[in-house]
């Protein structure tokens, strides 16, 4: 007896699932533009499969077995809440992990910051201390420099008197 290859629940299968692939890659399609969506898009494709394996459990065991598919439904949607609980723990560590090694970088880098405010701020007191010698090098330059002059008036009125006393004395 030759079994024909497309059966009447195997081609509706076969429909069913080129429509649900077709749906999702509309929504791909029209979502691959923006790449704040990524969750969501995840999200898509789970709902996608799981209606894959519902739809395909449903074809394949028929209608005449619905306690049957209600069984095997609620045992596969318990198996995969099973796994997903578990790669949520697993998701759960690996993100905890990595926020510790960014918790140790960011005290790194604040130590280091650290250490450079520290460093700016001696420089920073050097400064000021440099500067405070140059303000006291220039006030004693102001203070030499009109030492400076008042000797010069000086010798310039003892010259004046000498020369003039000099041409009194030669004009005798």
């Amino acid at each position: 007896m030759n079994t024909p290859i497309f059966t009447e629940g195997s081609l509706s299968l076969l429909f069913v699932l080129l429509t649900v692939v077709l749906i999702v890659l509309i929504i791909f399609w029209c979502l691959k533009e923006r790449k704040d969506i990524k969750v969501h898009i995840y999200s898509l494709v789970g709902i996608c499969a799981f209606l894959i394996i519902e739809l395909c459990t449903y074809i394949c065991v028929g209608n005449d077995k619905s306690d049957e598919l209600f069984d095997r439904i609620s045992f596969a949607s318990t198996l995969s809440s099973l796994i997903l609980s578990i790669v949520a723990i697993i998701h759960t560590i690996v993100v905890s992990r990595s926020g510790e090694s960014q918790n140790a970088k960011m005290e790194l880098a604040l130590k280091e910051l650290q250490n450079v405010i520290k460093e700016y701020q001696t420089k920073f007191q050097l400064l000021d201390k440099i500067s405070q010698d140059l303000d006291n090098t220039l006030n004693i330059t102001r203070k030499t420099q009109q030492k400076v002059e008042n000797i010069y008036d000086t010798m310039g009125q003892h010259s004046y008197e000498v020369n003039s006393s000099n041409t009194h004395v030669s004009n005798t």
